[in-house]
């Protein structure tokens, strides 16, 4: 290696003379050349910031939510259809025509009252051990889970009256009855039904005007 003296000693006078701080500003300008060099070649991008670690969450864990504050807890809503309604309260009125059929009586329990071929379920059949005539008949239950009763008293009885004399002075039959007959009737279900006859249809059953009220045992 060849070492150019002349060169050297040129610079050298060259950099006689001048202030010192020239001096000390070139070197570190030269060492800050340097350090962005290495700096570049050291990190030649931007590394990407580190990928955060997969959280597991377990299916079995239970998950609490958030509340509100302020806001009430839920409250239960009860269906007002599941509670019976009221004693004495109408369940069903409106005329009937009671069929004096074999085996076929009334059920004062379904809405509207219908006619059944099951003992259980009816509670007035038109007849008996002697057939409706021509202006009266027999009304009579058959499986005798019904109180029937003829009303006695003045007018047409409301709901207790009737109640009361059906469960007192009811039977299963009644003996003939005609128009203007007013029948209180206690259910196998407990219900309570006023039935004023209308009319009386011979051989066939009678027709009358019903009052039902839900009266539940």
């Amino acid at each position: 290696m060849v070492i150019d003296t002349a060169y050297m000693t040129d610079s050298a006078a060259k950099w006689h003379g001048r202030p010192w701080w020239q001096f000390v500003g070139v070197l570190l300008a030269a060492a800050a050349l340097v350090v962005a060099i290495l700096q570049l070649v050291a990190t030649p991008g931007d590394s990407p910031p580190p990928l955060a670690a997969p959280v597991s969450v377990s299916a079995a864990t239970p998950v609490a939510s958030a509340s509100v504050p302020g806001t009430p807890a839920a409250v239960p809503v009860t269906s007002a259809a599941t509670s019976a309604p009221p004693e004495g309260t109408v369940r069903w009125q409106g005329p009937i025509t009671f069929r004096a059929e074999f085996d076929t009586s009334t059920d004062l329990d379904k809405v509207p009252p219908r006619s059944t071929t099951v003992d259980e379920e009816g509670d007035v059949h038109a007849g008996g051990v002697n057939a409706m005539e021509e202006t009266q008949g027999p009304v009579t239950d058959y499986d005798q889970g019904s109180r029937i009763a003829e009303w006695t008293g003045d007018g047409r009885p409301e709901f207790a009256a009737c109640r009361d004399r059906a469960l007192a002075g009811g039977s299963t039959e009644v003996t003939d009855v005609h128009r203007g007959t007013v029948l209180c009737v206690a259910t196998d279900k407990g219900n309570v039904a006023r039935l004023t006859i209308t009319r009386v249809i011979k051989f066939k059953g009678f027709e009358a005007d019903a009052v039902v009220w839900n009266a539940p045992r």
